[in-house]
C-alpha cells in the first residue's frame, strides 16, 4: 500500500550513515621477500642507448613489499613507482592480489640480451592467498590476475620468450599458465610437500621442479607427465638453477651439499631425434600427436644424470643451501649457505678444463722424466686409456671452482646478479636491500684470482630494521615519528618519505613537544630521550624510571607531560629551557624538570588526561582503570570488569565517555559521570592494543594483535568498518588532530595511513562484504578438504579453482542466458503469430485481423540479437575465470549456450556482426568434453552438434587462411626490404654486439700498445716530416 511504501522510504531516510575510511599510504616497507634486477628497455638503437640500458639495469630493482610491488631506484635509494594491484577500469578489488607477496620473478629472456622477440618487461608476483599478478613494468600496468593455488605461491618461472609461466605453491601443486591467452593450461601433481623452485628447460620442452619432499622432478610439458625423478638429497631441496646453455642443473638442500646434474637426451646421444623434440615438431598432425602422447619406456626419458656433489665452505651437517643463481654470462654462480653467507663459484668451460688437464699432464710427464721412474709399456698404455676415459667426462670440482664466501649482517631472502655480473643484489630480512660489487683481484706470488664482495649501496633509510612500537603525530599533522628498538624516524606525511633517522634506545612511547621541533622517547630501560628534529641530535638522556616507560601524555596546558612506568609510579614533568655550552653558546636547549611523583599500586600501562584537564585515567596491570582528580591526585572512579590488563584507553572530547581495550579481546565503554559500563563489545580476535576517539565525536578506532583496525560508534554500539591491511600485530596508533586520518604501525614494519573520504558508508553493505569474505573462506576450506582426502587424484588436472570471482562470473553468464532466452521466446512468439496470420490470410483474405506490431526489444541486449549478446557476455568474462564459469552451468543452460554459439557462428559465416571465433570454438570444445555422455544420450541434439561441427571447422579454416595470407605478405615485405637494402631485417642486435666487440678490442689495444724498435720510430718521424713539407 502507499502507507507502507511511505513508511519504508521514511525508514530508509532515517538510516544512519558514516563517512568511509580507506587506505591512503604505506610507509616504511622496503623489501619483505625476494628482489630482482629490473631489465631496461630492450629496444636500444645504438651503443649509447645500450650503455644507458646497462646502467639502468644496475639502477632499478623490483621488490615485494608486503602486498605491494615496488620498483626502487638503487642510485637514489628512493622508490621509482609502485605497480598497481587493480586492472585499469576494474572496480572489483577481489580480482587483485590482496595478500602478502611471497615471491617475485622477472621475465629476463634467459641469458641472451639480444633476442628481439623477448618481452623483457614482464614482472610476476605470487601472494600468500594463492593469486598471481603479472605486470608490464615498462608501462606500469597490471595485465592479469590469475587464481590457481589454494595457498601461498612459493616459486615462479618464465620460459625464455615470456609466453609460458609456471607457478608452484605450498599446496604441493604446479600450475602452467599461457600468458598471451591469460588462462591456465594444466595443473601438475606429484610432489608431497611445498614447491621451492622451478625452471624451464626449453631444449627438451621440460619443466624442472624442486620440493621439500627431497625430490627434484622433470615434467614433460607435451605429455604433461613426470618423466624423471632425481633423488640423492637427504633433506629438503630448497633451490635449483640452470646455466645459460641448459646443460647443467644445480640443486641445493639442507644437507650442506650442492649437487650437479648433466642434462642430455639419451636418444640424442644414440643418434636419434629426441622423443620430446619429435613430439613438438610433429604436433601439427592430430594422429601423430596422439601417437607422441603414448607413454614411452622410462629409459628414453633419462634427461638428467648425476655429475657429482660438492660440500659448502661451512662445516655442519644441517647447513641449508638456498638461492642458487647463475650470472647472465654463465661464468659465475652464487648461492646462500646458512641463511647469511654468500658463496661465489667460478664456472669453467669445457675448453678451459681440457686446457688445464693438458697442462697438468705435461707437468706430470716432466716430473716423471726428472724422477726417471721406469714404467712398463702396459702400464703406460693402461694409464693413457684411463686418461682418455677421464677426458671424456668432466667432473664437478673441475667445472665449479670456489672463489670466496662472504657473511652478511642478517638473514638473506634472495640474491640476483646484474646483467654484466659486476653487481650482486641482496634482499635481507631486516627490511632492506643491499648492492655489492663483485670485485676480482690477484693475490700471492702465484697471482691467484680472488673474487670478493664489497658493499656499494643500500636501500634502508626508508624503513625500520625491526617492528615499530610507537608512533606520534605533530599538532598540524605534517610529521609523523616512529620508534623501534634501535632508531627513531621522522616521516613527512604528505610525501611519505623519511626525513630524519636518529639512533635511539628501545622506544616504547613517543610524543612531540608543543612547537613540533622536539620529540621525546620513553625507552624500555626507563629513560627519557629528548631529540631535536631539525638537526637529528640527542639533546639529553634522563634517568626517569626504574622500569620500562610504557606511556606518556601531555598535560592539558601543554606545559609538560606525565609518564607511567612499570616501577609503580606516575611522574609529572615540566618543560624548561636551559643554557648548555655543549649545545650552543647563544641559544638554550630543551630539558625536563621533575615536579612530583605519584605512587601507584601496580605497573602503570596507560595514562590519559581528559580534554578539560580535570581527570587523569590510569590503566594498571591489575586489570583496573583508576580515574584520578588531575589537581589533587585523589581517586575519583575505579573501573573494573576486564579479565586481563587494559592495553589502551581514551576519553572523548566532551569528557562523557571513556573507552578501554584489553588483552581479553574486549572493549568496554564507560560513562565518566557515574563510572557505569554502557556496553562490553567483543572487538578483536586477539588482544586490543590501543583505542582512540575521533576528535569531537563519539566514534573511536581500535587496533588489535589480529592485524585489524576497527571503526566503532560508541552511541549505537555498532562496528562501523573493519580496515584490513596489516599482516601482523598492530602495536600502536595515532589519531590526526582533525580526525581526517589515522596512522597505525605494526610488527610487519609498516606504517599505514587511513584517510577519511566523502563517500557514505552503510552498515548493511559492510555486513554483506563480511558475509562474502566468509563465503570465500568456506569455499577454500571445502576445496582444501576435498584435495586432502581424495586418494585417487590425477597427476594432471585443470589449472583454475573456484573462487568468489568465478562464481560471480558464472552468475553473470546465467543472467545473460536468461535474458537471451526471454528475447528468443518473444521473437519466436511473434514469428508464430505472423505465420498463423499468413496462413489464415490465404484462406480468407478479407476477414483476418493482422497481428500487433512486434514488441520493443529488451534494452539490456543493447540492440544485438540473443546469440551476439551471449557471446559478448562470454567475451566479458576474464579468460582465467571462463572454465569455472562454464562449470557452474546446469545442463539445460549448456544446451542453450551451444545453440547460441551455433547461431553466432552461422551469423558470422553470413557476414552479420562480429563474433570471436576462437572464443566460441574454445567454449564448444570445453562443453562437449565436459558433458560428452549426456549429449550422446540426447538424440534431438544431433542436428545441433552436426551444425556446430561444420560451422566451427569452416570458421577455423577461414581464420587459418587469413593468417596464412598475412604471414605470406609479411614474408614478402621482409624479402623486399632485404633485397632493397644492405641491412637484414633482424640483425640490429647482431650489429650492436659486433660493434661493441670491436670497441672493446680497440680499448684493449689502446691500453697495451705494441713495443716498437728505435729504428721504426725514426722512420715514422722522417715520414711525418716529409708529409708536413709537402702540405
Amino acid at each position: 500500500s502507499s502507507e507502507q511504501q511511505a513508511a519504508s522510504s521514511k525508514q530508509r531516510a532515517m538510516v544512519k550513515t558514516y563517512l568511509k575510511y580507506v587506505p591512503h599510504k604505506t610507509l616504511g616497507v622496503v623489501s619483505t621477500a625476494n628482489a630482482c634486477y629490473l631489465p631496461g628497455d630492450s629496444g636500444a638503437a645504438d651503443s649509447k642507448d645500450a650503455q644507458q640500458q646497462q646502467q639502468q639495469q644496475q639502477q632499478l630493482c623490483v621488490c615485494a613489499a608486503l602486498e605491494r610491488i615496488v620498483v626502487w631506484d638503487l642510485k637514489r635509494s628512493a622508490p621509482r613507482c609502485t605497480l598497481p594491484t587493480i586492472v585499469s577500469g576494474e572496480e572489483d578489488t577481489a580480482a587483485a592480489g590482496t595478500g602478502v607477496a611471497t615471491v617475485v620473478a622477472v621475465a629476463n629472456g634467459g641469458a641472451d640480451a639480444g633476442e628481439a622477440n623477448v618481452d623483457r618487461s614482464l614482472v610476476a608476483a605470487g601472494f600468500n592467498d594463492g593469486s598471481v599478478c603479472v605486470w608490464d613494468a615498462r608501462k606500469q600496468e597490471l595485465l592479469v590476475t590469475l587464481h590457481g593455488h589454494r595457498s601461498a605461491v612459493t616459486a615462479i618461472a618464465f620460459n625464455r620468450l615470456g609466453t609460458l609461466m609456471a607457478t608452484g605453491g605450498k599446496d604441493n601443486e604446479i600450475v602452467v599458465w599461457d600468458l598471451p591467452a591469460e588462462r591456465g593450461l594444466f595443473r601438475l601433481r606429484g610432489h608431497t610437500n611445498a614447491i621451492t623452485a622451478l625452471a624451464f628447460v626449453e631444449r627438451f620442452n621440460v619443466l624442472v621442479s624442486s620440493s621439500k619432499d627431497t625430490f627434484v622432478r622433470l615434467w614433460d610439458l607435451s605429455t604433461r607427465q613426470c618423466v624423471q625423478v632425481l633423488g640423492g638429497h637427504r633433506a629438503e631441496v630448497w633451490t635449483l638453477a640452470l646455466n645459460r646453455e641448459e646443460t647443467r642443473l644445480l640443486t641445493g638442500s639442507s644437507d650442506n651439499k650442492v649437487r650437479c646434474w648433466r642434462l642430455q637426451d639419451k636418444s640424442a646421444a644414440a643418434g636419434d631425434k629426441p622423443h620430446i623434440k619429435k613430439e613438438k615438431e610433429e604436433g601439427a598432425d592430430d594422429e601423430v600427436e596422439e601417437e607422441a602422447k603414448t607413454p614411452m619406456p622410462q629409459e628414453e626419458y633419462e634427461i638428467a644424470e648425476p655429475m657429482g656433489e660438492m660440500p659448502t665452505p661451512l662445516s655442519g651437517v644441517n647447513v641449508k643451501v638456498t638461492h642458487l643463481h647463475f650470472s647472465a654470462d654463465g661464468m659465475l654462480c652464487a648461492f646462500v649457505v646458512a641463511d647469511r653467507s654468500v658463496v661465489l663459484w667460478k664456472v669453467n668451460s669445457e675448453s678451459e678444463i681440457l686446457r688445464k688437464r693438458k697442462r697438468k699432464e705435461k707437468r706430470e710427464r716432466e716430473m716423471s722424466k726428472k724422477q726417471k721412474t721406469g714404467k712398463t709399456a702396459a702400464t703406460q698404455a693402461s694409464g693413457e686409456d684411463d686418461e682418455s676415459e677421464e677426458d671424456e667426462s668432466v667432473k664437478m670440482p673441475e667445472e665449479f671452482v670456489p672463489l670466496s664466501a662472504s657473511r652478511l649482517p642478517s638473514k638473506i631472502l634472495s640474491i640476483d646478479f646484474s646483467h654484466d655480473a659486476t653487481k650482486l643484489l641482496v634482499s635481507l630480512a631486516t627490511n632492506c636491500v643491499q648492492v655489492y660489487d663483485v670485485l676480482s683481484a690477484e693475490e700471492g706470488t702465484a697471482k691467484k684470482a680472488v673474487t670478493t664482495l664489497r658493499l656499494s649501496g643500500s636501500v634502508e633509510q626508508q624503513g625500520h630494521r625491526s617492528d615499530i612500537r610507537a608512533v606520534a603525530l605533530t599538532s598540524d599533522d605534517s610529521l609523523l615519528a616512529s620508534a623501534s628498538n634501535t632508531e627513531l624516524k621522522v616521516w613527512n606525511v604528505q610525501s611519505g618519505s623519511c626525513t630524519t633517522t636518529i639512533p635511539s634506545g628501545y622506544g616504547l612511547c613517543v610524543l612531540f613537544v608543543p612547537g613540533n621541533r622536539h620529540a621525546i622517547v620513553g625507552t624500555k630501560g626507563g629513560k627519557l630521550e629528548v631529540y631535536e628534529i631539525g638537526s637529528g641530535q640527542l639533546l639529553e638522556t634522563i634517568d626517569s624510571h626504574d622500569g620500562p616507560v610504557w606511556s606518556m601524555c601531555l598535560l592539558p596546558d601543554k606545559s609538560g607531560l606525565v609518564t607511567g612506568s612499570a616501577d609503580h609510579s606516575l611522574k609529572f614533568w615540566s618543560f624548561e629551557l636551559v643554557k648548555d655550552p655543549a649545545y650552543s653558546a647563544a641559544s638554550k636547549r630543551l630539558t625536563l624538570h621533575l615536579d612530583k611523583t605519584v605512587p601507584m599500586t601496580d605497573d602503570v600501562l596507560v595514562v590519559r588526561f581528559s580534554p578539560n584537564g580535570k581527570l587523569l585515567a590510569v590503566a594498571l596491570l591489575d586489570t583496573t582503570v583508576q580515574v584520578l582528580m588531575a589537581d589533587t591526585g585523589k581517586l575519583y572512579l575505579s573501573l573494573y570488569g576486564h579479565k586481563l590488563p587494559v592495553m589502551g584507553l581514551d576519553i572523548s572530547d566532551d569528557g562523557l565517555l571513556l573507552v578501554s581495550g584489553s588483552a581479553d579481546k574486549n572493549i568496554k565503554i564507560w560513562g565518566l559521570d557515574f563510572g557505569d559500563c554502557h556496553r562490553s563489545l567483543f572487538a578483536h580476535a586477539d588482544s586490543v592494543m590501543q583505542v582512540a576517539f575521533v576528535p569531537r565525536t563519539h566514534y573511536f578506532f581500535s587496533a588489535g594483535k589480529d592485524g585489524a583496525l576497527k571503526y566503532w560508534d560508541a552511541d549505537k554500539f555498532n562496528e562501523v568498518q573493519t580496515l584490513t591491511g596489516h599482516h601482523a600485530e598492530v602495536w600502536c596508533m595515532a589519531m590526526g588532530a582533525s580526525g581526517s586520518f589515522v596512522a597505525t604501525a605494526s610488527h610487519d614494519k609498516s606504517i599505514r595511513l587511513w584517510t577519511r573520504t566523502e563517500e557514505q558508508l552503510f552498515l548493511e553493505e559492510e555486513q554483506d562484504k563480511r558475509l562474502d569474505s566468509q563465503f570465500e573462506a568456506t569455499l577454500e576450506e571445502q576445496e582444501a578438504f576435498v584435495a586432502r582426502n581424495d586418494p585417487n587424484r590425477p597427476e594432471v588436472a585443470a589449472a583454475t579453482r573456484k573462487t568468489l570471482a568465478t562464481i560471480k562470473s558464472g552468475e553473470y553468464l546465467l543472467d545473460a542466458l536468461e535474458l537471451a532466452k526471454r528475447e528468443r521466446e518473444r521473437i519466436e512468439a511473434y514469428e508464430q503469430q505472423m505465420a498463423t496470420y499468413e496462413r489464415e490470410k490465404e484462406k480468407s483474405p478479407g476477414d483476418v485481423v493482422p497481428p500487433d506490431e512486434p514488441p520493443p526489444a529488451d534494452p539490456q541486449l543493447m540492440g544485438s540479437n540473443p546469440a551476439e549478446f551471449v557471446v559478448r557476455r562470454l567475451a566479458g568474462i576474464p579468460p582465467s575465470h571462463l572454465e569455472q564459469a562454464l562449470l557452474l552451468l546446469p545442463f539445460h543452460g549448456v544446451v542453450d549456450l551451444l545453440s547460441y554459439l551455433d547461431a553466432a557462428l552461422r551469423g558470422r559465416g553470413n557476414g552479420r556482426g562480429f563474433v570471436d571465433v576462437e572464443l566460441c570454438c574454445e567454449c564448444v570444445h570445453f562443453l562437449l568434453t565436459l558433458h560428452h555422455g549426456q549429449l550422446l544420450l540426447r538424440r534431438d541434439l544431433a542436428p545441433l552438434l552436426l551444425s556446430l561441427r561444420d560451422e566451427s571447422r569452416r570458421q577455423l579454416q577461414r581464420r587459418r587462411d587469413v593468417l596464412g595470407f598475412n604471414l605470406a605478405a609479411l614474408q614478402y615485405v621482409r624479402r623486399d626490404l632485404e633485397r632493397n637494402s644492405s641491412v637484414r631485417f633482424f640483425d640490429v642486435a647482431e650489429k650492436l654486439a659486433a660493434k661493441k666487440k670491436e670497441q672493446d678490442a680497440k680499448k684493449k689495444k689502446a691500453r697495451k700498445p705494441a713495443p716498437r724498435s728505435d729504428t721504426g720510430a725514426e722512420d715514422e718521424l722522417r715520414v711525418n716530416i716529409i708529409e708536413r713539407k709537402k702540405r
